[in-house]
């Protein structure tokens, strides 16, 4: 290292260090090592450990405070270690995977932490792999989303033949929109929806509002004329004055 990035390389350690032991913690490592180089730093609880310097100035600090922390503050976690806690969050999670029909070996898949996945069989003979975060957002097997969702597919398709349209692709769900050609060939997007409401092209929807202007415009004629031929002939007829 030449004396100019030698002469950078202390400005920046002595930054990081300046900065680190304003908030309490240590820099043990005792030089610069780039960004991308991990420094050791020990905690005010005298926890010791090994970060980034981004990592550090977006938030990253001990994770053994962090735990300690958790078990103080959350009931759920107040007086146990993080053995007890994997215990009866493998319990939770296979009860629950039990109770809806899914199966796994349960001496081989264990509870790690909220990301792990479990390999597992859905009530439709499918192997799937699941963590506990997806699962307790609600997701399920993927193979029997993608079934569900062709034979939706198809009933889709069936209505919209019944309309002269024609899907493309596949239909993903009541709120996401699918792709589809509309009876007059024009390309489009819609939800399920908006189509049985009445919603088309915007092709199609132009034609109906030039349809109901030129009623509206038409109607708005046979008034003017009802009101001043009208009175045109009335006059006409009516006995002259002498």
């Amino acid at each position: 290292m030449n004396k100019l990035n030698a002469e950078k390389a202390l400005i920046k350690y002595q930054e990081m260090k300046s900065i680190i032991e304003s908030e309490g913690y240590k820099l043990l490592s005792k030089q610069w090592e780039g960004f991308r180089g991990y420094y050791d730093v020990e905690c005010p609880r005298n926890h010791s450990y090994r970060v980034q310097w981004p990592n550090f100035k977006r938030g990253a600090r001990c994770i053994k405070c962090h735990h300690e922390n958790m078990a103080n503050d959350n009931p759920n976690f107040k007086g146990k270690s993080r053995d007890v806690h994997c215990s009866e969050m493998d319990i939770k999670f296979k009860t629950e995977l039990t109770n809806e029909g899914y199966t796994f070996d349960d001496d081989v898949e264990k509870y790690k932490n909220n990301i792990t996945k479990l390999n597992v069989i859905c009530p439709n003979n499918h192997d799937w792999e699941v963590s506990w975060n997806s699962w307790s957002s609600g997701k399920r097997c993927k193979k029997c989303f993608e079934d569900r969702v062709r034979k939706d597919t198809e009933e889709i398709r069936r209505e919209l033949d019944l309309e002269g349209c024609q899907l493309v692709g596949e239909y993903r769900g009541a709120l996401k929109t699918f792709n589809y050609i509309c009876s007059c060939g024009f390309p489009s997007k819609t939800r399920i929806k908006d189509f049985r409401n009445g919603t088309r092209c915007s092709r199609c929807r132009g034609d109906r509002n030039r349809e109901k202007l030129r009623d509206s415009r038409i109607r708005k004629l046979q008034e003017w004329e009802e009101q001043n031929l009208g009175v045109s002939e009335k006059e006409k007829n009516s006995p002259s004055r002498e």
